[in-house]
């Protein structure tokens, strides 16, 4: 049987997955490791607190597409470095996983990631009884 115990708005859940995500990137030791890599996941999560509606998410990972273009352009000039892209390319990917979780709070059309509808039913306090 499958149970849910929390509901959630939207904005909520948006803000569990920021708080949530910028706690597990705080204690990854890979990160640690790694300060341009935790800087531009912290800049991730902290830009998504910016974005509120399905356009703003689209919007801004389609700019970030254009912009790592550029960034690799200027790292082969030399105008860049393997760090910034690094940076740029951690921080797009935690707008990419709020963005696939978003997705489902909002019921957005198309395709769904399975991580993402399992991270939104822990969030929304769904188990399985049945094991």
């Amino acid at each position: 049987m499958v149970t849910s115990a929390i509901p959630l708005t939207p904005e909520q859940l948006k803000d569990r997955l920021i708080k949530d995500g910028l706690r597990g990137i705080e204690q990854d030791p890979r990160m640690i490791r790694s300060p341009h890599k935790l800087e531009g996941s912290r800049e991730g999560f902290e830009l998504c607190r910016t974005l509120n509606t399905p356009e703003d998410f689209q919007r801004i990972i389609a700019k970030r597409g254009q912009e790592r273009m550029e960034l690799i352009k200027k790292k082969q000039r030399g105008k860049a470095t393997l760090e910034d892209c690094w940076k740029h390319r951690f921080a797009t990917v935690q707008i990419e996983l709020v963005w696939e979780c978003m997705k489902i709070a909002w019921d957005v059309p198309g395709t769904k990631s399975a991580r993402a509808g399992v991270r939104v039913g822990q969030l929304l306090g769904y188990t399985d009884d049945s094991q």
